[in-house]
C-alpha cells in the first residue's frame, strides 16, 4: 500500500479518486432518475426500503437505519416521516427500550420494494456491470475489501 505525505495526489491518485467520485454521482443520478420514471419513487425510499427488508423482523431503530444510508439524525427523520406518510413504514417505540424509535417496514412498504428491487437491479446490471468484465469486477471486489475495513 503507498502512503504519502505529500500535500498534493499525483495525476494516478487524482483520477483514481476523481473517478470514485464521478462514478458514483453518475450512477445514483441515473438510478434515481430511472426509480422516479418507472416509480414516482426517489432512490432514497428504495435504499431505506432495502435496509429495512434486509433484516430478519423488517425493523431498525432509527439511529442504525441512519448509519445505513449515510444520514445525519435529522435527515434520518425527515426521511422516514415521507415514508410514514405513504404507509410504507411505521414507527414504534423499541421493546427493550422506550426511548429508542424502531423504524418497521409495513405490508404495503413490503409491496413497493418488490416492485423497486427490479428496476434496481436492472438499472446495476445495464449502468454498471455491463460495462465490467468479470477480471474487472474481481479487481474492484478486492478492492472495497481493502477499503472497507476499519
Amino acid at each position: 500500500m503507498r502512503t504519502s505525505t505529500s500535500l498534493q495526489l499525483t495525476l494516478a491518485e487524482g483520477m483514481a479518486w476523481g473517478g470514485l467520485l464521478r462514478s458514483h454521482a453518475r450512477l445514483t443520478r441515473v438510478l434515481d432518475a430511472e426509480m422516479r420514471a418507472a416509480h414516482d419513487t426517489p432512490l432514497t425510499w428504495f435504499d431505506a426500503l432495502f435496509q429495512l427488508g434486509r433484516t430478519p423482523d423488517a425493523a431498525l431503530r432509527l439511529t442504525e437505519l441512519g448509519d445505513r444510508l449515510l444520514l445525519t439524525p435529522s435527515g434520518c427523520s425527515r426521511l422516514v416521516d415521507r415514508l410514514e406518510i405513504e404507509s410504507l413504514v411505521r414507527r414504534q417505540s423499541h421493546p427493550g427500550d422506550g426511548r429508542a424509535i424502531v423504524v418497521k417496514l409495513t405490508a404495503r412498504g413490503r409491496r413497493r420494494l418488490m416492485q423497486l428491487h427490479s428496476t434496481h437491479v436492472a438499472g446495476i446490471r445495464r449502468h454498471f456491470l455491463a460495462r465490467l468484465s468479470s477480471d474487472d469486477l474481481e479487481t474492484l471486489r478486492g478492492v472495497w475489501a481493502k477499503l472497507l475495513v476499519d
